[in-house]
Protein backbone atom coordinates (compact mmCIF):
# COMPACT_ATOMS: atom_id res chain seq x y z
CA UNK A 1 0.00 0.00 0.00
CA UNK A 2 2.61 2.22 0.82
CA UNK A 3 4.45 2.15 -2.75
CA UNK A 4 0.82 2.05 -4.81
CA UNK A 5 1.46 1.22 -8.00
CA UNK A 6 -0.78 4.13 -9.53
CA UNK A 7 1.42 7.02 -7.54
CA UNK A 8 4.53 5.90 -9.62
CA UNK A 9 2.71 4.76 -12.87
CA UNK A 10 4.70 7.44 -15.56
CA UNK A 11 0.53 7.39 -17.22
CA UNK A 12 -1.17 8.17 -13.85
CA UNK A 13 -1.79 12.04 -13.09
CA UNK A 14 -3.34 11.64 -9.26
CA UNK A 15 -3.15 8.50 -6.71
CA UNK A 16 -6.59 7.81 -4.93
CA UNK A 17 -7.13 5.48 -1.61
CA UNK A 18 -8.70 4.70 1.14
CA UNK A 19 -7.19 3.80 4.71
CA UNK A 20 -8.57 2.96 7.90
CA UNK A 21 -4.58 3.12 10.21
CA UNK A 22 -1.25 2.89 9.31
CA UNK A 23 1.71 0.47 10.10
CA UNK A 24 4.31 1.68 7.61
CA UNK A 25 3.83 5.73 8.07
CA UNK A 26 7.50 6.26 6.66
CA UNK A 27 6.62 4.14 3.12
CA UNK A 28 3.31 6.89 3.13
CA UNK A 29 5.41 9.64 3.91
CA UNK A 30 8.14 8.76 1.41
CA UNK A 31 5.60 8.44 -1.31
CA UNK A 32 3.75 11.43 -1.15
CA UNK A 33 7.58 13.25 -1.71
CA UNK A 34 7.92 11.06 -4.43
CA UNK A 35 4.34 12.33 -5.81
CA UNK A 36 4.90 16.17 -4.92
CA UNK A 37 8.06 15.80 -7.16
CA UNK A 38 6.57 14.41 -9.73
CA UNK A 39 3.22 16.39 -9.82
CA UNK A 40 0.83 13.78 -9.25
CA UNK A 41 -1.63 14.53 -6.65
CA UNK A 42 -2.42 12.02 -3.75
CA UNK A 43 -5.60 11.67 -2.32
CA UNK A 44 -6.76 9.90 0.80
CA UNK A 45 -10.00 8.86 2.69
CA UNK A 46 -8.95 8.31 6.07
CA UNK A 47 -11.76 6.87 8.68
CA UNK A 48 -11.56 6.78 12.59
CA UNK A 49 -11.35 9.81 14.22
CA UNK A 50 -10.64 8.46 17.65
CA UNK A 51 -7.51 8.88 19.86
CA UNK A 52 -4.85 6.73 19.42
CA UNK A 53 -3.72 5.14 22.84
CA UNK A 54 -5.13 5.39 26.59
CA UNK A 55 -1.75 5.61 28.68
CA UNK A 56 -1.95 8.59 30.94
CA UNK A 57 -0.47 11.86 29.15
CA UNK A 58 1.27 14.80 31.02
CA UNK A 59 1.48 17.83 29.01
CA UNK A 60 -1.28 19.33 26.80
CA UNK A 61 0.16 18.60 23.71
CA UNK A 62 -0.25 14.70 24.12
CA UNK A 63 -3.82 15.17 25.16
CA UNK A 64 -4.37 16.54 21.99
CA UNK A 65 -2.09 14.92 20.05
CA UNK A 66 -5.30 12.59 18.90
CA UNK A 67 -4.05 10.39 16.34
CA UNK A 68 -6.66 12.33 13.46
CA UNK A 69 -5.39 15.45 14.42
CA UNK A 70 -2.07 14.54 13.69
CA UNK A 71 -2.36 12.91 11.01
CA UNK A 72 -4.34 15.80 9.06
CA UNK A 73 -1.13 17.74 10.16
CA UNK A 74 1.43 15.71 8.49
CA UNK A 75 -0.68 15.04 5.50
CA UNK A 76 -0.61 18.38 4.94
CA UNK A 77 2.54 18.73 5.29
CA UNK A 78 3.78 16.64 2.55
CA UNK A 79 0.80 17.36 0.24
CA UNK A 80 -1.65 14.89 0.44
CA UNK A 81 -5.17 15.91 -0.07
CA UNK A 82 -7.86 14.36 2.23
CA UNK A 83 -11.33 13.59 1.26
CA UNK A 84 -14.45 13.17 3.89
CA UNK A 85 -16.01 10.74 1.90
CA UNK A 86 -16.17 8.12 -1.56
CA UNK A 87 -18.17 10.39 -3.02
CA UNK A 88 -15.80 13.33 -2.59
CA UNK A 89 -12.50 11.74 -3.25
CA UNK A 90 -14.10 10.60 -6.44
CA UNK A 91 -14.63 14.29 -7.06
CA UNK A 92 -11.04 15.35 -6.12
CA UNK A 93 -10.00 12.55 -8.50
CA UNK A 94 -11.98 13.88 -11.68
CA UNK A 95 -10.59 17.26 -11.29
CA UNK A 96 -7.22 16.54 -10.51
CA UNK A 97 -6.87 14.39 -13.19
CA UNK A 98 -8.83 16.96 -16.15
CA UNK A 99 -7.16 20.33 -14.47
CA UNK A 100 -4.36 22.29 -14.36
CA UNK A 101 -3.24 23.78 -11.27
CA UNK A 102 -4.53 26.89 -10.24
CA UNK A 103 -1.80 29.83 -9.78
CA UNK A 104 -3.37 31.42 -6.41
CA UNK A 105 -6.67 31.26 -4.68
CA UNK A 106 -8.82 33.54 -6.57
CA UNK A 107 -12.10 32.01 -7.79
CA UNK A 108 -14.24 33.75 -10.02
CA UNK A 109 -18.05 32.04 -10.31
CA UNK A 110 -20.38 32.14 -13.31
CA UNK A 111 -23.95 30.85 -13.22
CA UNK A 112 -27.35 31.17 -14.45
CA UNK A 113 -28.67 31.53 -11.17
CA UNK A 114 -28.46 34.61 -8.39
CA UNK A 115 -29.00 31.61 -5.91
CA UNK A 116 -26.29 29.14 -7.34
CA UNK A 117 -24.06 32.05 -6.95
CA UNK A 118 -24.21 32.65 -3.56
CA UNK A 119 -24.35 29.63 -2.50
CA UNK A 120 -21.05 28.47 -3.99
CA UNK A 121 -19.34 32.18 -2.81
CA UNK A 122 -20.19 31.12 0.70
CA UNK A 123 -18.77 27.75 0.45
CA UNK A 124 -15.69 29.27 -1.19
CA UNK A 125 -15.06 31.89 1.50
CA UNK A 126 -15.66 28.70 4.48
CA UNK A 127 -12.52 27.07 3.00
CA UNK A 128 -10.49 30.30 2.43
CA UNK A 129 -10.80 30.69 -1.11
CA UNK A 130 -11.06 34.24 -2.45
CA UNK A 131 -13.87 35.13 -4.25
CA UNK A 132 -11.98 37.88 -6.75
CA UNK A 133 -12.97 41.39 -7.01
CA UNK A 134 -13.37 41.73 -10.82
CA UNK A 135 -11.65 44.52 -12.51
CA UNK A 136 -13.07 47.45 -13.96
CA UNK A 137 -12.02 46.39 -16.93
CA UNK A 138 -13.67 42.59 -16.80
CA UNK A 139 -16.86 44.53 -15.73
CA UNK A 140 -17.24 46.20 -18.42
CA UNK A 141 -16.12 43.76 -20.96
CA UNK A 142 -18.85 41.40 -18.86
CA UNK A 143 -21.38 44.27 -18.93
CA UNK A 144 -21.36 44.10 -23.17
CA UNK A 145 -22.15 40.48 -23.00
CA UNK A 146 -24.21 39.97 -19.28
CA UNK A 147 -28.61 41.16 -19.59
CA UNK A 148 -28.78 44.42 -18.07
CA UNK A 149 -30.72 42.76 -15.53
CA UNK A 150 -27.72 40.07 -14.35
CA UNK A 151 -24.96 40.86 -12.54
CA UNK A 152 -21.45 41.31 -13.32
CA UNK A 153 -19.95 41.04 -10.24
CA UNK A 154 -18.40 37.81 -8.88
CA UNK A 155 -20.49 35.47 -9.01
CA UNK A 156 -21.35 36.36 -12.59
CA UNK A 157 -24.97 36.22 -13.06
CA UNK A 158 -26.27 35.58 -16.87
CA UNK A 159 -29.48 34.95 -15.64
CA UNK A 160 -32.28 32.55 -17.37
CA UNK A 161 -30.62 34.55 -20.57
CA UNK A 162 -28.31 31.65 -21.26
CA UNK A 163 -31.33 29.71 -22.07
CA UNK A 164 -31.98 31.68 -24.88
CA UNK A 165 -28.99 32.24 -25.78
CA UNK A 166 -25.90 29.30 -24.91
CA UNK A 167 -22.98 31.59 -25.85
CA UNK A 168 -23.44 33.87 -23.45
CA UNK A 169 -21.65 31.50 -21.13
CA UNK A 170 -18.79 30.63 -23.04
CA UNK A 171 -18.28 34.39 -23.91
CA UNK A 172 -18.58 35.52 -20.21
CA UNK A 173 -16.14 32.44 -19.13
CA UNK A 174 -13.27 33.94 -21.35
CA UNK A 175 -13.90 37.25 -19.53
CA UNK A 176 -13.94 36.09 -16.43
CA UNK A 177 -11.07 34.45 -16.63
CA UNK A 178 -8.94 37.13 -18.04
CA UNK A 179 -9.41 38.53 -15.17
CA UNK A 180 -5.73 38.93 -13.32
CA UNK A 181 -7.27 37.80 -9.60
CA UNK A 182 -8.78 35.16 -11.13
CA UNK A 183 -6.81 31.97 -10.53
CA UNK A 184 -9.69 29.26 -11.00
CA UNK A 185 -13.44 29.63 -12.02
CA UNK A 186 -16.47 27.74 -11.60
CA UNK A 187 -19.59 27.67 -14.29
CA UNK A 188 -22.53 26.70 -12.78
CA UNK A 189 -25.78 25.79 -15.22
CA UNK A 190 -28.98 23.35 -14.37
CA UNK A 191 -30.44 20.78 -17.17
CA UNK A 192 -30.46 22.78 -20.26
CA UNK A 193 -30.95 18.31 -22.43
CA UNK A 194 -32.18 19.88 -25.30
CA UNK A 195 -29.02 22.32 -25.27
CA UNK A 196 -26.75 19.77 -24.68
CA UNK A 197 -24.36 19.66 -27.39
CA UNK A 198 -24.22 23.38 -27.90
CA UNK A 199 -23.27 23.64 -23.98
CA UNK A 200 -20.60 21.13 -24.54
CA UNK A 201 -19.19 23.16 -27.74
CA UNK A 202 -19.33 26.04 -26.03
CA UNK A 203 -17.14 24.82 -23.08
CA UNK A 204 -14.45 23.28 -25.08
CA UNK A 205 -14.25 26.34 -26.65
CA UNK A 206 -13.51 28.11 -23.78
CA UNK A 207 -11.31 25.42 -22.47
CA UNK A 208 -9.06 25.64 -25.71
CA UNK A 209 -8.83 29.74 -25.42
CA UNK A 210 -8.27 29.51 -21.60
CA UNK A 211 -4.78 29.98 -20.12
CA UNK A 212 -6.46 28.85 -16.30
CA UNK A 213 -8.39 25.96 -14.94
CA UNK A 214 -12.08 26.17 -14.68
CA UNK A 215 -14.48 23.51 -13.67
CA UNK A 216 -18.30 23.19 -14.88
CA UNK A 217 -21.20 22.52 -12.26
CA UNK A 218 -23.80 20.88 -14.19
CA UNK A 219 -27.26 19.83 -12.41
CA UNK A 220 -29.34 17.35 -14.58
CA UNK A 221 -26.63 16.88 -16.82
CA UNK A 222 -27.33 14.52 -19.64
CA UNK A 223 -24.95 11.10 -19.16
CA UNK A 224 -23.91 11.63 -23.18
CA UNK A 225 -22.73 15.48 -22.35
CA UNK A 226 -21.02 14.08 -19.14
CA UNK A 227 -19.09 11.21 -21.55
CA UNK A 228 -18.26 14.44 -24.51
CA UNK A 229 -17.06 16.90 -21.67
CA UNK A 230 -14.54 14.59 -19.61
CA UNK A 231 -13.63 13.38 -23.37
CA UNK A 232 -12.09 17.23 -23.70
CA UNK A 233 -10.41 16.95 -20.28
CA UNK A 234 -13.31 18.96 -18.41
CA UNK A 235 -14.49 17.95 -15.48
CA UNK A 236 -17.86 18.42 -14.60
CA UNK A 237 -19.78 17.79 -11.04
CA UNK A 238 -23.32 18.14 -9.83
CA UNK A 239 -23.79 19.72 -6.73
CA UNK A 240 -22.62 23.47 -5.90
CA UNK A 241 -20.77 22.69 -2.72
CA UNK A 242 -19.01 19.74 -4.31
CA UNK A 243 -17.41 21.89 -7.19
CA UNK A 244 -16.11 24.55 -4.68
CA UNK A 245 -14.41 21.61 -2.51
CA UNK A 246 -13.08 20.74 -5.52
CA UNK A 247 -11.41 23.97 -6.13
CA UNK A 248 -10.35 24.18 -2.55
CA UNK A 249 -8.29 20.82 -2.77
CA UNK A 250 -6.81 22.06 -6.06
CA UNK A 251 -5.94 25.23 -4.54
CA UNK A 252 -4.60 23.17 -1.67
CA UNK A 253 -2.81 21.02 -3.56
CA UNK A 254 -1.15 24.14 -5.94
CA UNK A 255 0.51 25.23 -2.94
CA UNK A 256 1.81 22.94 -1.15
CA UNK A 257 3.37 21.65 -4.05
CA UNK A 258 4.73 25.20 -4.61
CA UNK A 259 5.76 25.94 -0.83
CA UNK A 260 7.43 22.17 -0.74
CA UNK A 261 9.39 23.16 -3.70
CA UNK A 262 10.42 26.79 -2.28
CA UNK A 263 11.47 24.85 1.25
CA UNK A 264 13.80 22.89 -0.13
CA UNK A 265 17.14 24.18 0.24
CA UNK A 266 15.87 24.97 4.06
CA UNK A 267 15.03 21.74 4.65
CA UNK A 268 18.40 20.48 3.32
CA UNK A 269 20.07 22.90 5.72
CA UNK A 270 18.09 21.99 9.02
CA UNK A 271 20.71 21.20 11.49
CA UNK A 272 19.37 18.92 14.86
CA UNK A 273 21.16 20.12 17.39
CA UNK A 274 23.65 18.20 19.54
CA UNK A 275 21.47 16.70 23.12
CA UNK A 276 22.31 15.46 26.14
CA UNK A 277 19.65 14.36 27.90
CA UNK A 278 19.25 13.33 32.17
CA UNK A 279 19.26 9.63 32.42
CA UNK A 280 16.35 9.92 34.73
CA UNK A 281 13.21 8.90 33.08
CA UNK A 282 10.19 11.21 34.18
CA UNK A 283 9.87 14.92 34.23
CA UNK A 284 12.87 17.10 33.85
CA UNK A 285 13.21 19.79 36.56
CA UNK A 286 12.90 23.40 35.62
CA UNK A 287 16.55 24.70 35.02
CA UNK A 288 17.40 21.70 33.49
CA UNK A 289 14.84 21.66 30.99
CA UNK A 290 15.68 25.30 30.55
CA UNK A 291 19.30 24.64 29.57
CA UNK A 292 18.26 22.47 26.62
CA UNK A 293 15.37 24.63 25.66
CA UNK A 294 18.08 27.25 25.04
CA UNK A 295 20.75 25.22 23.76
CA UNK A 296 18.14 24.83 21.05
CA UNK A 297 17.57 28.57 20.56
CA UNK A 298 14.31 28.55 22.22
CA UNK A 299 14.27 31.99 24.35
CA UNK A 300 13.00 31.51 28.08
CA UNK A 301 12.74 33.47 30.73
CA UNK A 302 15.72 33.85 33.19
CA UNK A 303 14.77 31.71 36.74
CA UNK A 304 16.76 30.61 39.88
CA UNK A 305 15.91 28.16 42.05
CA UNK A 306 15.29 28.84 45.99
CA UNK A 307 15.01 26.84 48.63
CA UNK A 308 14.27 29.54 51.03
CA UNK A 309 12.69 32.91 51.49
CA UNK A 310 16.30 34.44 51.81
CA UNK A 311 17.47 32.84 48.88
CA UNK A 312 14.42 33.87 46.99
CA UNK A 313 15.09 37.57 47.56
CA UNK A 314 18.44 37.42 46.63
CA UNK A 315 17.11 35.56 43.55
CA UNK A 316 14.38 38.16 42.68
CA UNK A 317 16.94 41.39 43.67
CA UNK A 318 19.41 39.50 40.85
CA UNK A 319 16.98 38.63 38.18
CA UNK A 320 14.80 42.24 39.06
CA UNK A 321 11.52 43.04 40.02
CA UNK A 322 8.97 42.22 39.51
CA UNK A 323 9.06 38.35 39.19
CA UNK A 324 6.70 35.54 39.08
CA UNK A 325 7.38 32.66 41.87
CA UNK A 326 6.44 28.83 41.11
CA UNK A 327 6.45 25.41 43.47
CA UNK A 328 8.93 23.22 41.61
CA UNK A 329 8.10 19.53 42.09
CA UNK A 330 8.39 16.47 40.22
CA UNK A 331 4.82 15.38 41.91
CA UNK A 332 3.28 18.71 40.74
CA UNK A 333 3.34 18.88 36.79
CA UNK A 334 0.49 21.33 36.47
CA UNK A 335 1.74 24.10 38.91
CA UNK A 336 -1.93 26.40 38.20
CA UNK A 337 -3.96 23.79 39.62
CA UNK A 338 -2.01 23.64 42.97
CA UNK A 339 -2.25 27.45 43.43
CA UNK A 340 1.54 27.11 43.28
CA UNK A 341 1.84 30.47 41.00
CA UNK A 342 2.23 33.62 41.91
CA UNK A 343 3.25 36.07 40.03
CA UNK A 344 3.72 40.04 39.41
CA UNK A 345 5.83 40.31 43.22
CA UNK A 346 7.33 43.46 43.60
CA UNK A 347 8.81 43.61 46.24
CA UNK A 348 10.98 41.51 49.09
CA UNK A 349 7.96 41.16 51.10
CA UNK A 350 5.79 39.85 48.85
CA UNK A 351 8.15 37.20 47.67
CA UNK A 352 8.87 36.16 51.10
CA UNK A 353 4.98 35.95 51.88
CA UNK A 354 4.56 33.60 48.26
CA UNK A 355 7.61 31.30 49.46
CA UNK A 356 5.41 30.28 52.24
CA UNK A 357 2.15 30.43 50.73
CA UNK A 358 3.06 28.34 47.56
CA UNK A 359 4.54 25.88 49.72
CA UNK A 360 1.69 25.73 51.97
CA UNK A 361 -0.55 25.60 49.22
CA UNK A 362 1.53 22.41 47.52
CA UNK A 363 1.32 20.45 50.50
CA UNK A 364 -2.22 20.66 50.90
CA UNK A 365 -2.31 19.52 46.82
CA UNK A 366 -0.34 16.82 47.45
CA UNK A 367 0.95 15.77 51.08
CA UNK A 368 3.60 13.50 49.89
CA UNK A 369 4.87 15.96 47.11
CA UNK A 370 8.24 15.79 47.30
CA UNK A 371 9.22 20.13 46.77
CA UNK A 372 13.01 20.91 45.13
CA UNK A 373 12.31 24.48 46.29
CA UNK A 374 10.61 27.73 44.55
CA UNK A 375 11.31 28.73 41.03
CA UNK A 376 12.10 32.22 40.97
CA UNK A 377 11.56 33.60 37.68
CA UNK A 378 11.90 37.28 35.78
CA UNK A 379 8.40 38.67 34.39
CA UNK A 380 8.37 38.31 30.61
CA UNK A 381 6.38 40.85 28.01
CA UNK A 382 3.75 39.80 25.86
CA UNK A 383 -0.02 40.21 24.17
CA UNK A 384 -0.96 36.65 23.41
CA UNK A 385 -0.42 33.30 24.68
CA UNK A 386 0.29 30.48 22.84
CA UNK A 387 1.56 26.50 23.18
CA UNK A 388 4.04 25.26 21.73
CA UNK A 389 4.77 21.49 22.15
CA UNK A 390 6.23 18.15 21.29
CA UNK A 391 4.78 14.81 21.37
CA UNK A 392 6.38 11.11 20.13
CA UNK A 393 3.43 9.92 18.84
CA UNK A 394 3.17 6.02 18.35
CA UNK A 395 2.33 6.29 14.54
CA UNK A 396 4.10 9.13 13.26
CA UNK A 397 7.11 9.79 15.58
CA UNK A 398 8.13 13.41 16.92
CA UNK A 399 5.62 16.03 15.81
CA UNK A 400 5.18 19.94 16.58
CA UNK A 401 2.13 21.75 18.28
CA UNK A 402 1.59 25.31 18.09
CA UNK A 403 -1.98 27.07 19.11
CA UNK A 404 -3.57 29.12 21.30
CA UNK A 405 -2.15 28.91 24.55
CA UNK A 406 -3.17 29.63 28.44
CA UNK A 407 -5.23 27.75 30.60
CA UNK A 408 -7.80 27.18 28.10
CA UNK A 409 -5.82 25.46 25.47
CA UNK A 410 -8.24 21.94 25.84
CA UNK A 411 -11.46 23.94 25.63
CA UNK A 412 -10.37 25.60 22.24
CA UNK A 413 -8.37 22.86 21.29
CA UNK A 414 -7.31 25.63 18.25
CA UNK A 415 -3.62 23.91 17.54
CA UNK A 416 -2.01 22.97 14.28
CA UNK A 417 0.85 19.79 14.33
CA UNK A 418 3.18 19.26 11.99
CA UNK A 419 5.99 15.79 11.54
CA UNK A 420 9.24 16.94 13.18
CA UNK A 421 11.53 19.08 12.12
CA UNK A 422 9.74 21.95 10.53
CA UNK A 423 11.54 25.05 8.48
CA UNK A 424 10.64 28.30 9.72
CA UNK A 425 8.77 28.92 6.75
CA UNK A 426 6.76 25.67 7.23
CA UNK A 427 5.82 27.03 10.55
CA UNK A 428 4.45 30.15 9.20
CA UNK A 429 2.11 28.31 7.29
CA UNK A 430 1.27 26.59 10.66
CA UNK A 431 0.31 29.78 12.42
CA UNK A 432 -2.33 30.33 9.32
CA UNK A 433 -4.24 27.84 10.00
CA UNK A 434 -5.06 28.23 13.33
CA UNK A 435 -8.64 29.88 13.18
CA UNK A 436 -7.86 32.12 16.02
CA UNK A 437 -5.00 33.27 14.12
CA UNK A 438 -6.51 36.94 13.79
CA UNK A 439 -5.32 37.51 17.41
CA UNK A 440 -1.84 37.06 15.99
CA UNK A 441 -2.86 40.57 13.80
CA UNK A 442 -3.73 42.56 17.44
CA UNK A 443 -6.98 43.01 18.81
CA UNK A 444 -8.83 46.25 20.53
CA UNK A 445 -5.63 47.92 19.52
CA UNK A 446 -3.12 45.39 20.35
CA UNK A 447 -0.13 45.59 18.12
CA UNK A 448 0.58 42.75 16.25
CA UNK A 449 2.95 39.50 16.97
CA UNK A 450 6.15 39.18 15.65
CA UNK A 451 4.85 36.27 13.42
CA UNK A 452 8.62 35.63 12.84
CA UNK A 453 10.09 34.88 15.90
CA UNK A 454 6.88 32.45 16.98
CA UNK A 455 7.74 30.53 13.76
CA UNK A 456 11.36 30.69 14.91
CA UNK A 457 10.89 29.03 18.47
CA UNK A 458 8.18 26.61 16.80
CA UNK A 459 11.27 25.54 14.06
CA UNK A 460 13.92 25.40 17.02
CA UNK A 461 11.55 22.84 19.05
CA UNK A 462 10.80 20.85 16.33
CA UNK A 463 14.72 20.50 16.22
CA UNK A 464 14.84 19.53 19.58
CA UNK A 465 12.23 16.52 18.92
CA UNK A 466 13.71 15.33 16.00
CA UNK A 467 17.21 15.45 18.08
CA UNK A 468 15.89 13.77 21.00
CA UNK A 469 15.30 10.61 19.61
CA UNK A 470 12.58 8.23 21.66
CA UNK A 471 13.66 9.30 24.95
CA UNK A 472 11.62 12.55 24.66
CA UNK A 473 8.16 11.54 25.46
CA UNK A 474 6.49 15.07 25.21
CA UNK A 475 7.64 18.47 26.25
CA UNK A 476 4.71 21.44 26.41
CA UNK A 477 6.06 25.60 26.12
CA UNK A 478 2.58 27.03 27.64
CA UNK A 479 2.50 29.72 28.04
CA UNK A 480 4.72 31.98 25.29
CA UNK A 481 4.29 34.94 25.45
CA UNK A 482 4.12 36.58 21.88
CA UNK A 483 4.37 40.15 21.13
CA UNK A 484 5.46 42.72 18.58
CA UNK A 485 9.28 42.32 20.35
CA UNK A 486 9.48 38.38 20.05
CA UNK A 487 8.31 35.20 21.70
CA UNK A 488 9.51 34.25 25.29
CA UNK A 489 8.21 30.71 26.85
CA UNK A 490 7.69 31.28 30.41
CA UNK A 491 6.91 27.97 31.88
CA UNK A 492 7.56 24.51 30.33
CA UNK A 493 7.16 20.55 31.02
CA UNK A 494 9.42 18.20 29.46
CA UNK A 495 9.33 14.52 30.45
CA UNK A 496 11.38 11.56 29.53
CA UNK A 497 10.75 7.89 29.10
Amino acid sequence: VARAAIVVEVTATVGAGYIEGLNHVPGLLRVAEDALARGKPLVLTKVGRTRAGARAIASHTGSLAGEDAVFAGVIRQRGIIRARSDEQLLDFVEVFSQCALPGGRGIGIITRSGGAGALMADRAEEIGLDVATLSEATTAALRKVVPAFGSTGNPVDITAQGLVDPNLMRESIKILLSDPKVDVAIAWLSFSEKQADLNVRNFVEAKAQASKPFIVCWMGMPEAAGEQMRAAGIPVLRSAEAAVDAIGALVQYAEARRHWQADAPARAALQLPALKLPAQPGPVSSLEGQALLQGCGVQTAAAQLAGSADAAVAAAEALGYPVGRKIESPDILHKTEAKGVALNLKDAAAVRAAHARLIANARSYKSDARISGVLVQAMAQGTTELVIGLQRDPTFGPVVMVGLGGVLIEVFKDVVFRAAPVTEAEALRMLDELKSRVVLDGVRGAPPVDRTAVARMVSAVSRLGAAAGPRLRELDLNPVLAGPQGATAVDWLMALD
